[in-house]
């Protein structure tokens, strides 16, 4: 049985609803999904470090939010990053300050530990027809990390 863990964070139902929201504002969204990957090893060996690394990873995601952007809990080792406005010229650089931002390592318990993060990422089509739903693009995400991770 997997361990749910509490969070004062919105999970992804309400990333997928901002998503919504902005779609249907006119605004063009992108999902970025954040995976630790191997979180499952690491809880299983030390599930207070784990935790512990997951609250600082998402603090470093807080940083480079804009006031309209949203970070979600995606469930463990995982985190939904939903950008408001982003263009794709803007969309890489985006990309670079998350991978940035989850590239340090951390420090659980005086002990510093290199994990590898993935991102995947999905872009909002204006000019789709009909419209995309959010759903849509939280899939794209999926997808694209899927590939990253190989």
């Amino acid at each position: 049985m997997e361990e749910q863990v509490e969070s004062a964070r919105p999970g992804r139902a309400e990333a997928v609803a901002r998503v919504a929201e902005l779609l249907a504002g006119g605004r063009a969204p992108a999902v970025y999904l954040v995976e630790v990957d191997r979180f499952d090893d690491l809880h299983a060996s030390d599930p207070d470090g784990a935790l512990e690394a997951m609250e600082d990873i998402a603090q470093r995601l807080d940083r480079i939010l804009r006031s309209s952007d949203l970070l979600a809990s995606d469930g463990p080792g995982r985190f939904v990053l939903v950008g408001a406005e982003v263009v794709p010229d803007v969309a890489g650089s985006l990309l670079e300050r998350v991978e940035g931002a989850t590239a340090l390592p951390v420090d659980v318990a005086g002990q510093v530990l290199s994990l590898r993060v993935a991102v995947g990422v999905g872009l909002a089509r204006p000019d789709a027809s009909p419209p995309e739903s959010a759903e849509a693009l939280v899939e794209r995400a999926e997808m694209d990390l899927r590939r990253r991770l190989g």
